[in-house]
């Protein structure tokens, strides 16, 4: 994983007008997720090593079914 600042400015007309200041308007952080390349030679970020999309069959057999709920143990 990396992780990078990454900042928004308001440009300068010279390097010498430009100032923190005055310039920078905002600030981020920009992250990075491992990358691994796949048996097929895809590069593949680890955060998504494993998922599967499956298209619903129907959207109205998913509108009747009934959400599920998790059991607390309680």
């Amino acid at each position: 994983m990396t992780y990078k600042v990454g900042i928004r400015s308001k440009g300068a007309k010279t390097a010498k007008e430009f100032n923190a200041t005055d310039n920078i308007v905002g600030s981020h952080i920009l992250f990075m997720p491992e990358t691994t390349i796949d048996a097929n030679g895809n590069r593949v970020k680890a955060l998504l090593a494993g998922l599967k999309v499956k298209e619903a069959a129907s959207y109205e057999s998913l509108k009747s079914k009934e959400p599920e709920t998790q059991n607390t143990g309680e």
